[in-house]
């Protein structure tokens, strides 16, 4: 029995040679049965597509300079030949009369894309196919997601609530007054809007009403009243492409655009609800992040700091009570928390330093103890931890941290005389000897380790409890061992719960421009979209150090 021969490849002349055996090899045998169903060609090799494959399901045309625009899109979908399992149609380059014929015989159209289209939607006849009063949108009761660029016609509010199967609307140059929104329909179960240079200046109320929004692309209008985001509890992406910031931020704050902002232990119990005692104060929807580095984006008159200037913060925004944080482009900073971004440091390194080195700064302060006094820090491997040691060094104290045994050679890089390893359970015995006892014990751990921490200190000594990295972990020391503190018997108890700090946050930054000291070493960056992905990242222990959000470039 002969061998069938191969089918003869389609001729599509005046197509270069890579693209006309590439599209021969697709109508003939695509390898992938997903490409049976899509295409995505210039209107010459469009026009073979629509001959030959009548299954066709996504389309996207674009002017073919080769044959000119009307009797290329002629070639591509032909008024005469409708492909009756098309579902999704872009048209991109085209004037938009000559295409309507075509567009019209697909009826069950769900997905409709006519950027840079120009088209009037008040369309009266068009070679026969439309008459009065019917317009355009009427034509495709099935759409589901819609873009239109620099469309007019007063009735586009009218003509996009007769979409019953709306789900997302993108709209640019396309005319709509607030009055317009009034109009549209509350019963629209749409989960996306775009609208950007629509004459909206603000975004109207009614969008409010939109309850199963999930993404919002703000676009060039001003945002209005925040309420309004707020009452969209489903969002799980807001875009500002082309925002415009009508004001200036209030007095005594300046606008930053963050370049990078650290991912620290209260924005993950923040997120999980466990951030004791906040939890019940929490305001959602939250924003997380209170470290950024970034660009003065607008500063008010008077401010200290100018457009331009590169700075980075602890800000207050990491508290569960305060709804927006850093995790975003731009955020609205009190102007006592900045501080000029050290000479020498990257955004990267920057963001990873406000609030650990703050809470170690915080929680010396006001200990005076001369060279040679005794410290131990718990977690000394840590953000706090690691911070905490290298402050103590400069003081001149003599530095002993736990960690684990992997990094002891870190620990004692940052400057630690002794690496113990904290799971040692000989630990607490062998320091609570006379002649061992420090004179401050800094504790990032908490429980336990907080109330076992009192053997091994001197009678007069110094316990810190950082408790701004051990939300949910509170320490409890015995009362009487307070009341021994407070009576000048016992070792003196002192609990950190960190404030941001712009001025004593400086003070570091010329700590760390004469590297004097360092930043903490990152251990992941993930970019600002995979926020989730940072969260999941850090709760699950993985590698040393701290996990970092990238935002924007600088």
């Amino acid at each position: 029995m002969a061998a069938a021969s191969p089918r003869p490849s389609p001729s599509l002349p005046s197509l270069p040679g890579e693209l006309l055996a590439a599209v021969a090899s697709l109508l003939n045998d695509p390898a992938d049965p997903a490409d049976r169903a899509r295409l995505e060609l210039t209107c010459r090799a469009a026009a073979a597509a629509g001959k030959r494959r009548p299954d066709l399901q996504e389309l996207s045309v674009e002017a073919d300079t080769v044959t000119g625009w009307t009797t290329s899109w002629q070639l591509a979908l032909p008024s005469d030949r409708p492909l009756p399992n098309l579902a999704a149609l872009k048209v991109y380059g085209l004037p938009i009369g000559a295409c309507l014929p075509a567009i019209f015989r697909h009826t069950t159209l769900t997905r409709l894309e006519l950027p840079v289209c120009g088209l009037n939607l008040e369309l009266g006849d068009v070679e026969g196919e439309l008459s009065p009063p019917e317009t355009f949108l009427h034509r495709f009761p099935h759409l589901a997601f819609i873009t239109l660029v620099n469309c007019s016609g007063d009735s586009l509010p009218e003509q996009l609530s007769s979409l019953a199967s709306l789900r997302s609307l993108e709209l640019y140059s396309c005319w709509l007054d607030r009055n317009s929104w009034e109009h549209l329909p509350t019963h629209w179960q749409l989960t996306g809007l775009a609208p950007s240079h629509c004459g909206l200046q603000q975004l109207p109320a009614q969008i409010s009403l939109l309850t199963g929004l999930q993404s919002l692309d703000v676009g060039s209008n001003s945002i209005g009243s925040w309420w309004l985001l707020a009452a969209l509890t489903g969002l799980t992406s807001l875009s500002f492409s082309a925002a415009s910031l009508t004001a200036l931020p209030a007095e005594g704050r300046v606008l930053v655009k963050i370049v990078a902002a650290g991912l620290n232990p209260i924005d993950c119990k923040t997120r999980s609800g466990g951030a004791f005692p906040f939890g019940p104060l929490t305001r959602l929807p939250k924003i997380p992040g209170g470290d950024l580095a970034g660009v003065v984006e607008q500063a008010p008159a008077g401010s200290r700091f100018k457009q331009g200037d590169h700075v980075f913060a602890c800000s207050d925004s990491f508290f569960p009570y305060i709804a927006s944080g850093t995790y975003a482009e731009l955020a609205s900073v009190a102007e006592g928390q900045l501080a000029p971004m050290p000479a020498g440091l990257s955004f990267e390194e920057a963001a990873v330093v406000p609030l650990v080195a703050l809470t170690a700064w915080q929680s010396l302060e006001g200990i005076s103890l001369p060279a040679g006094s005794r410290i131990l820090v718990h977690g000394g491997s840590g953000g706090v931890g690691g911070m905490a040691v290298q402050l103590a060094k400069q003081r001149g104290w003599h530095v002993t941290a736990t960690c684990s045994p992997k990094n002891a050679a870190y620990v004692r890089q940052l400057g630690a005389d002794l690496a113990e390893d904290y799971a040692d359970p000989s630990l607490f015995d062998r320091y609570s000897q006379p002649g061992k006892q420090f004179d401050v014990v800094l504790d990032t751990v908490g429980g336990s380790t907080t109330r076992r921490s009192l053997r091994v200190l001197k009678r007069r000594g110094h316990l810190v409890h950082a408790f701004a990295m051990a939300f949910g972990s509170p320490p409890m020391p015995p009362l009487r061992s307070k009341l021994r503190g407070a009576l000048g018997v016992g070792p003196r108890l002192k609990i950190v719960l960190i404030q941001p700090n712009g001025a004593q946050l400086a003070k570091i930054g010329a700590l760390l421009e004469k590297r004097a000291i360092h930043p903490p070493r990152i251990s992941k960056a993930f970019p600002l979209d995979r926020a989730g992905d940072a969260h999941a990242y850090f709760e699950g222990g993985h590698g040393a150090g701290k996990v970092l959000i990238k935002v924007s470039q600088p």
